[in-house]
């Protein structure tokens, strides 16, 4: 038997999408980890978002989801005239959360070192509610 080499550049095709990348925009698409907590009261939603302005945030209510969004353009610039590459990258995250019976005028965010805070306020109906049965 011979041995069996593999292969991982297949010249045809990755050389001209190494050129491609090299002089095109680079999209990356990525989602961020999601913490939800329920308690009697509200929803608390942790989502780690590093690198990440308040800025670069969007988060919308509608149809009992809760959306948060991030999207951020980087452009890394040389510092002569005489640059010969100029890189562009546009990271774009977004994450769902169900969530019904909410307060959504209340509803709070916060953005400390990477972290994204949100409380979300239950309303009076959606509250748990023990009945005893006779």
């Amino acid at each position: 038997m011979y041995p069996v080499r593999k292969t991982y550049f297949k010249p045809s095709t990755d050389v001209f999408n190494l050129i491609n990348e090299f002089f095109t925009t680079e999209v990356v698409r990525a989602d961020f980890k999601l913490n939800v907590k329920e308690s009697e009261n509200e929803y608390g939603i942790e989502a780690v978002l590093p690198g990440f302005k308040k800025e670069d945030i969007e988060i919308n209510y509608g149809e009992n989801y809760l959306t948060i969004s991030a999207n951020k353009v980087k452009e890394n610039e040389e510092e002569s005239d005489k640059y010969i590459h100029r890189e562009t990258s546009n990271v774009s995250m977004a994450r769902k959360v169900y969530l019904k019976g909410i307060d959504q005028e209340k509803i709070t965010a916060k953005l400390m070192d990477g972290i994204l805070q949100v409380v979300v306020p239950k309303t009076e109906v959606a509250k748990p509610i023990e009945i005893t049965v006779e």
